[in-house]
């Protein structure tokens, strides 16, 4: 997969101008810009999930009367809700990202064909140095994991998986942790390592069904701000919904609306934690 551009090209005088933008009203604007941002940050670098929970949550979580009228001026012009229903689209970012694409593969060509017309020659003096050690070097990539100085090579799980549902799943997290917690979520190569795990064993579940679960979790009760590769293996607890301290779901009626399945080792772990509070209740009624 070729690594995406760490910016997009922006024009303030078109975007000022553009007749869509004058109409909409200034926290519209700004929710604009954002969402912009996250897009260009995508595998795709020109959609977002159509998760409006997600959305939301980017947005600082707008009223739903504000979230309303902003949707609705959104979708009215500068974003487009894909065919499938699956994504936010915009289609100026789409159009700018391929023209970024076919400039570089122009500027490649030409080097490619001025390196194979010069005659080859003596190489100066200046050049024939010995070979050594290397300088060590930062890397000044924007990505979201950046390697150390003196890095020689990637570490596993460095990257973003190929997997379509990694990178908005991740960005998710990151939000939810960051709300909840008020602290940046730690995220390494063994955290994208323990991602990358969870979808290559559940290839079934949607990007919206593995996002469910997410917002699940940090909606739960007496949750800790652990790091995700301690507790995204169980990630499935979440699947009926927020849970309280005796890991059972909490509102099963939305859960059944939704058409969530809940696993038999989640329905499992529920049936031990409701046992053990009668357990508990009993036993303060004996003594």
């Amino acid at each position: 997969m070729k690594e995406r551009p760490p910016a997009f090209q922006f024009y303030p005088r078109q975007f000022a101008a553009d007749d869509h933008v004058t109409a909409m009203d200034l926290d519209a604007v700004g929710a604009h810009i954002l969402l912009m941002c996250s897009a260009a940050a995508s595998p795709e670098g020109s959609r977002i999930l159509a998760d409006e929970r997600a959305i939301r949550t980017r947005l600082r979580n707008p009223s739903n009367e504000d979230w309303c009228r902003i949707k609705s001026q959104l979708l009215a012009g500068p974003w487009k809700l894909s065919a499938d229903g699956q994504w936010w689209e915009q289609d100026g970012l789409r159009r700018t990202l391929h023209k970024q694409r076919e400039f570089s593969e122009q500027q490649r060509q030409r080097a490619l064909k001025g390196s194979a017309d010069k005659p080859a020659g003596v190489l100066p003096d200046t050049s024939r140095k010995p070979a050594g050690v290397l300088p060590r070097r930062c890397s000044s990539s924007s990505s979201s994991i950046k390697p150390s100085c003196g890095a020689v090579a990637p570490q596993v799980g460095e990257v973003d998986s190929v997997d379509p549902r990694h990178s908005p799943i991740r960005f998710l997290i990151q939000e939810l942790h960051l709300k909840n917690f008020r602290v940046k979520c730690q995220w390494d190569p063994s955290e994208a390592e323990a991602l990358n795990r969870l979808l290559k064993a559940n290839p079934s579940w949607s990007a919206k069904q593995i996002s469910d679960m997410v917002q699940n979790r940090f909606a739960s009760e007496g949750i800790k701000s652990s790091r995700p590769r301690a507790w995204l293996s169980r990630l499935d607890d979440y699947a009926a919904g927020p849970v309280d301290r005796y890991q059972r779901v909490k509102v099963t009626d939305a859960a059944d609306a939704a058409g969530s399945i809940v696993p038999e080792s989640v329905k499992r772990r529920q049936q031990l934690a409701q046992e053990a509070e009668e357990l508990e209740q009993h036993a303060g009624g004996v003594r």
